[in-house]
C-alpha cells in the first residue's frame, strides 16, 4: 500500500508543479492591472462611487480610447511586439526591433 500513497503523492505533486510553471502571475497581475487603471473610473486615487454627469462619462471615455488603443511609434527605442517586429524588407520597424 505504500508504493500506491508514494505513486499518488508523486503524480499529485508533478501535477501542482506543473500547474505552478503554467501561471505567469506577473503576466495576469499585469492584464488585471492595466485593466482595472483603464476601465474603472477615478477620483484622484480613489475608484469613483459616481459619475457627476454626461461631461464626465465623455472624458472617462475618451480617456479610456486614447489609453487602451494607441497606436506603436516606430523609432521611440522601444519594440512594442506584437505591433512593431524585426524588419522584413520594407515591413517591420528596422529602428526599434532591428
Amino acid at each position: 500500500h505504500y508504493l500506491e500513497l508514494f505513486a499518488f503523492l508523486l503524480y499529485s505533486c508533478m501535477y501542482l508543479a506543473i500547474l505552478f510553471l503554467q501561471r505567469q502571475a506577473y503576466s495576469a497581475y499585469e492584464v488585471n492591472f492595466t485593466m482595472v487603471n483603464n476601465f474603472v473610473p477615478s477620483d484622484g486615487d480613489e475608484p469613483a462611487q459616481a459619475m457627476g454627469g454626461q461631461e464626465d462619462i465623455y472624458l472617462w471615455l475618451q480617456g479610456l480610447l486614447d489609453n487602451t488603443w494607441s497606436d506603436p511609434v516606430c523609432g521611440d527605442g522601444t519594440c512594442e511586439f506584437p505591433y512593431e517586429f524585426p524588419s522584413y524588407g520594407r515591413f517591420g520597424c528596422q529602428a526599434d526591433c532591428g
